[in-house]
Protein backbone atom coordinates (compact mmCIF):
# COMPACT_ATOMS: atom_id res chain seq x y z
CA UNK A 1 0.00 0.00 0.00
CA UNK A 2 1.05 3.58 -0.39
CA UNK A 3 1.84 5.19 2.27
CA UNK A 4 -0.42 7.95 2.54
CA UNK A 5 -3.28 5.05 2.44
CA UNK A 6 -1.81 3.64 5.08
CA UNK A 7 -1.87 6.96 6.85
CA UNK A 8 -5.22 7.41 6.48
CA UNK A 9 -6.16 4.03 7.37
CA UNK A 10 -4.49 4.50 10.75
CA UNK A 11 -5.94 7.82 11.21
CA UNK A 12 -9.59 6.44 10.44
CA UNK A 13 -9.95 2.88 12.33
CA UNK A 14 -9.61 4.70 16.18
CA UNK A 15 -13.04 6.71 15.16
CA UNK A 16 -14.37 3.31 12.98
CA UNK A 17 -13.62 0.73 15.96
CA UNK A 18 -12.85 2.96 19.52
CA UNK A 19 -11.85 -0.52 20.90
CA UNK A 20 -8.76 -0.71 18.73
CA UNK A 21 -7.75 2.75 19.97
CA UNK A 22 -3.96 2.51 22.27
CA UNK A 23 -4.60 2.65 25.80
CA UNK A 24 -2.12 5.60 25.48
CA UNK A 25 -4.69 7.62 23.14
CA UNK A 26 -7.22 6.75 25.90
CA UNK A 27 -5.96 9.22 28.23
CA UNK A 28 -8.56 11.44 30.30
CA UNK A 29 -8.83 15.24 29.05
CA UNK A 30 -10.27 18.54 30.83
CA UNK A 31 -12.45 20.95 30.07
CA UNK A 32 -12.86 24.33 31.49
CA UNK A 33 -13.63 27.85 30.87
CA UNK A 34 -11.65 30.21 32.41
CA UNK A 35 -13.07 33.92 33.38
CA UNK A 36 -13.05 35.16 29.96
CA UNK A 37 -14.98 32.70 28.41
CA UNK A 38 -12.29 30.78 26.94
CA UNK A 39 -13.11 27.00 26.68
CA UNK A 40 -9.59 25.13 27.25
CA UNK A 41 -8.40 21.31 26.84
CA UNK A 42 -5.47 19.12 29.32
CA UNK A 43 -4.53 16.37 30.51
CA UNK A 44 -3.98 17.99 33.73
CA UNK A 45 -7.36 19.19 35.98
CA UNK A 46 -7.29 23.26 36.74
CA UNK A 47 -7.33 24.15 40.27
CA UNK A 48 -9.92 26.07 41.72
CA UNK A 49 -11.67 25.86 38.58
CA UNK A 50 -15.17 23.57 37.69
CA UNK A 51 -13.97 20.88 35.00
CA UNK A 52 -15.52 18.39 32.97
CA UNK A 53 -13.87 14.81 32.50
CA UNK A 54 -13.57 13.97 28.89
CA UNK A 55 -12.27 10.02 28.63
CA UNK A 56 -12.22 8.27 25.51
CA UNK A 57 -14.78 5.90 25.96
CA UNK A 58 -17.50 7.39 27.74
CA UNK A 59 -19.96 10.44 28.59
CA UNK A 60 -17.87 13.74 30.08
CA UNK A 61 -18.56 13.68 33.57
CA UNK A 62 -18.08 16.94 35.75
CA UNK A 63 -15.66 18.00 38.09
CA UNK A 64 -18.56 17.56 40.88
CA UNK A 65 -18.98 13.89 39.87
CA UNK A 66 -15.05 13.16 40.76
CA UNK A 67 -16.11 12.11 44.44
CA UNK A 68 -19.06 9.92 43.40
CA UNK A 69 -17.53 6.85 41.55
CA UNK A 70 -17.92 5.01 38.43
CA UNK A 71 -22.12 5.87 37.86
CA UNK A 72 -23.53 2.57 36.29
CA UNK A 73 -23.73 2.07 32.74
CA UNK A 74 -28.01 2.43 32.92
CA UNK A 75 -27.70 6.07 34.49
CA UNK A 76 -25.15 7.43 31.99
CA UNK A 77 -27.13 9.43 29.67
CA UNK A 78 -27.99 8.89 25.92
CA UNK A 79 -25.80 10.34 23.46
CA UNK A 80 -28.76 12.59 22.29
CA UNK A 81 -29.00 13.68 25.79
CA UNK A 82 -24.82 14.46 25.65
CA UNK A 83 -25.21 16.54 22.42
CA UNK A 84 -28.37 18.32 24.13
CA UNK A 85 -26.26 19.45 26.71
CA UNK A 86 -22.93 20.73 24.59
CA UNK A 87 -25.39 22.24 22.59
CA UNK A 88 -26.98 24.06 25.76
CA UNK A 89 -23.24 24.64 26.96
CA UNK A 90 -21.94 25.78 23.98
CA UNK A 91 -25.10 28.47 23.44
CA UNK A 92 -24.39 29.39 27.13
CA UNK A 93 -20.70 30.18 26.69
CA UNK A 94 -21.80 32.13 23.37
CA UNK A 95 -23.78 34.13 24.72
CA UNK A 96 -21.79 34.74 27.82
CA UNK A 97 -18.67 35.51 25.25
CA UNK A 98 -21.13 38.26 23.12
CA UNK A 99 -22.13 39.85 25.96
CA UNK A 100 -18.61 40.60 27.49
CA UNK A 101 -18.22 41.82 24.01
CA UNK A 102 -20.82 44.64 23.47
CA UNK A 103 -19.72 45.65 27.25
CA UNK A 104 -16.18 45.66 25.85
CA UNK A 105 -17.24 47.45 22.90
CA UNK A 106 -19.58 50.00 25.16
CA UNK A 107 -16.78 50.75 27.35
CA UNK A 108 -14.23 51.85 24.71
CA UNK A 109 -16.91 53.76 22.92
CA UNK A 110 -17.46 55.51 26.18
CA UNK A 111 -13.67 56.35 26.80
CA UNK A 112 -13.20 57.67 23.36
CA UNK A 113 -16.33 59.99 23.73
CA UNK A 114 -14.69 61.42 27.00
CA UNK A 115 -11.16 61.63 25.87
CA UNK A 116 -12.75 63.17 23.22
CA UNK A 117 -14.93 65.80 25.42
CA UNK A 118 -11.61 66.28 27.37
CA UNK A 119 -9.45 67.12 24.78
CA UNK A 120 -12.18 69.55 23.75
CA UNK A 121 -12.47 71.14 26.65
CA UNK A 122 -8.36 71.99 26.98
CA UNK A 123 -8.37 73.48 23.15
CA UNK A 124 -10.96 75.71 24.05
CA UNK A 125 -9.32 76.43 27.43
CA UNK A 126 -6.25 77.03 25.87
CA UNK A 127 -7.70 79.14 22.86
CA UNK A 128 -8.90 81.55 25.69
CA UNK A 129 -7.91 83.32 28.29
CA UNK A 130 -9.04 84.18 32.02
CA UNK A 131 -9.74 88.00 31.24
CA UNK A 132 -12.62 86.66 28.96
CA UNK A 133 -14.03 84.14 30.40
CA UNK A 134 -16.80 84.78 32.73
CA UNK A 135 -17.94 82.29 36.03
CA UNK A 136 -21.26 82.81 38.09
CA UNK A 137 -20.04 84.79 41.24
CA UNK A 138 -21.00 83.87 44.74
CA UNK A 139 -23.52 87.03 44.79
CA UNK A 140 -25.18 85.28 41.45
CA UNK A 141 -24.00 87.47 38.95
CA UNK A 142 -21.46 86.86 36.30
CA UNK A 143 -17.56 88.30 36.89
CA UNK A 144 -14.33 87.64 35.13
CA UNK A 145 -12.22 84.54 35.71
CA UNK A 146 -9.42 85.01 37.97
CA UNK A 147 -5.98 83.53 36.39
CA UNK A 148 -5.48 80.82 39.25
CA UNK A 149 -9.10 79.78 38.61
CA UNK A 150 -8.32 79.26 35.37
CA UNK A 151 -4.92 77.77 35.63
CA UNK A 152 -7.11 75.50 37.80
CA UNK A 153 -9.71 74.60 35.33
CA UNK A 154 -7.17 74.27 32.29
CA UNK A 155 -5.38 71.74 34.42
CA UNK A 156 -7.79 69.79 36.06
CA UNK A 157 -9.14 69.33 31.78
CA UNK A 158 -5.41 68.17 31.19
CA UNK A 159 -5.56 65.39 33.47
CA UNK A 160 -8.97 64.43 32.84
CA UNK A 161 -7.65 64.33 28.83
CA UNK A 162 -4.52 62.10 29.95
CA UNK A 163 -6.90 59.83 31.91
CA UNK A 164 -9.24 59.05 29.29
CA UNK A 165 -6.87 58.75 26.07
CA UNK A 166 -4.51 56.51 26.63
Amino acid sequence: MKPVIVALLLALVPSLHPGLVPPAAAATVYRWVDANGQVHFGQVPPRGTAYDVIEAHGAPRSSADEGAGAAPAASEPSMQERTRQFLQRREAENKAREEAEAKAKQEKETAQRKCREARDRVAFLEERTARRLVIPADDGNLARMEEDEFMRRLNAAKEQADTHCR
